[in-house]
């Protein structure tokens, strides 16, 4: 969308994630995850957080072309008017020129009725960041008969689902996924101050983590990833710890300008 767009341009993204190798010769078809919750009362209008998975396709290629989708924990005061942990998903078609939005403020993603959660909902309990940690479990995968991506969310291994993007709202992510990564993300204005990531500790101090991090196959098969690796556009502020079998932390205190 082009409002999308133009907010993107005001603002700073900076990540600290894993990712798989990207490859136009591999095929992926879903990725699961259990992500730590945190919630920030006083974060700033100005600022949003996340924790998150992505599916894409075509980065390196024309940007018209680009197809993702977001899907995880989000804080984000200016588009939801409070400071509340909400389980978020975006999608493009287009590198949001033309396509796409959050949640379900535009037509795309097909919720079901009933589901136990609706993307844009609070999540609770809230996590502070000294305890009382919420963890929920995100399974995103391609339907081998629909060809669509179907949502799944609960914790640990009791998922439900909460509904699917049509294949047809993609390009290249309709056939599958050139890359799959795993963690944080945060925004802020271009020249201010960077928010927090993850619980907002460093990884001495007991960061945020993902943990039973799997892909899924075409067949639906959960399997271990490989060939992980990591990225991180500001070290200063945020890192991602080794990845050990299924698990790695990350997240950070912010802080840092740009």
């Amino acid at each position: 969308m082009t409002n999308s767009l133009t907010i993107r341009l005001l603002l700073k993204l900076e990540w600290a994630i894993y990712k798989s190798k990207p490859n136009d010769k591999w095929s992926y078809y879903g990725a699961e995850a259990t992500l730590a919750v945190y919630s920030y009362p006083y974060l700033k209008a100005d600022r949003s957080t996340a924790g998150l998975i992505g599916v894409l396709y075509g980065q390196g290629g024309p940007r018209d072309q680009f197809n993702e989708i977001l899907v995880g924990w989000t804080v984000d005061p200016k588009f939801y008017g409070d400071s509340l942990a909400r389980f978020f998903i975006s999608w493009t078609a287009d590198a949001d020129r033309k396509t796409g939005c959050f949640d379900l403020r535009c037509e795309g993603f097909r919720s079901l009725n009933g589901a136990v959660v609706t993307p844009g909902d609070v999540i609770d309990p809230l996590s502070t960041g000294k305890g009382n940690q919420s963890d929920i479990t995100i399974r995103i995968f391609k339907d081998e008969i629909s060809g669509d991506w179907w949502l799944y969310y609960g914790q640990y291994d009791n998922l439900s689902p909460v509904g699917y993007f049509p294949k047809t709202l993609f390009g290249g992510l309709a056939d599958r996924a050139e890359q799959i990564y795993f963690g944080g993300h945060v925004s802020f204005l271009k020249g201010g101050v960077s928010p927090p990531m993850g619980n907002g500790h460093s990884l001495g101090d007991g960061p945020a983590y993902f943990k039973g991090v799997q892909y899924v196959g075409q067949n639906g098969q959960k399997y271990l990833p490989d060939e992980l690796r990591d990225y991180v556009d500001n070290k200063d502020c945020y890192q991602v710890s080794y990845f050990v079998y299924d698990t790695f932390h990350y997240g950070g205190p912010g802080g840092c300008t740009n």
